[in-house]
């Protein structure tokens, strides 16, 4: 037996109230819940609503609220979601803390003329501008990827950069450090954007 319409409306309803907004994972966890709910009523006999407050309660341990400190612990999604966004961002995360290892020692330092610390901020300055907007609109797009719950938690490393800029006033080398950091959030933002523009192009 098929589910009808509005039972399969029924379900979505349920996606909706545990948050399950994010396109990408939406369609494939509905498919997943209807051929379960399927298989109990034509496998068990049972009502269509006893299959789905079974299915439903198995479910519910995978969409409970939770956090990350990956992303910051005020940022809160469920937990499959959650898990998908650690996926994909981990890769940018270690080559972040990485770089860490790379930051100079003051003492050997090279000084930077005025005009070259100009350019420097100037092009930091673009790449932020650049990455904020990339950032901002994978947020506030009407269909949310889960790269939407990413672009909102990197938008707040983006606004940070003006308030450490002034590290490059240093020399060179610390720099060239915060240069290759602010554009490896510009690169990510390019990135995240265009994979989000193909997921919400696909579930058109």
């Amino acid at each position: 037996m098929k589910l009808s319409t509005n039972e399969i409306r029924q379900i979505e309803t349920y996606l909706d109230s545990k948050g399950i907004i994010y396109v990408d994972l939406r369609f494939e966890i509905l498919d997943h819940i209807i051929l379960q709910i399927e298989e109990e009523v034509n496998g068990s006999g049972i009502e269509f609503e006893s299959a789905f407050l079974h299915v439903t309660k198995q479910w519910n341990a995978h969409f409970y609220e939770t956090n990350s400190l990956l992303f910051g612990l005020m940022f809160t999604a469920p937990k499959l979601i959650l898990d998908k966004a650690k996926k994909i961002y981990l890769k940018y995360f270690i080559i972040y803390t990485l770089s860490c290892f790379l930051f100079p020692f003051p003492n050997i330092e090279v000084e930077i003329s005025a005009l070259l610390k100009f350019v420097i901020i100037g092009v930091a300055l673009l790449f932020s501008i650049i990455s904020l907007v990339n950032f901002n609109k994978v947020r506030k797009s009407t269909r949310k990827t889960v790269y939407s719950f990413i672009a909102r938690t990197q938008i707040w490393s983006v606004l940070f950069f003006p308030v450490i800029i002034s590290v490059v006033g240093q020399g060179l080398n610390t720099s060239i450090w915060f240069l290759f950091n602010i554009f490896l959030i510009y690169y990510s933002s390019i990135v995240f954007l265009k994979k989000h523009k193909q997921i919400v192009k696909q579930f058109n």
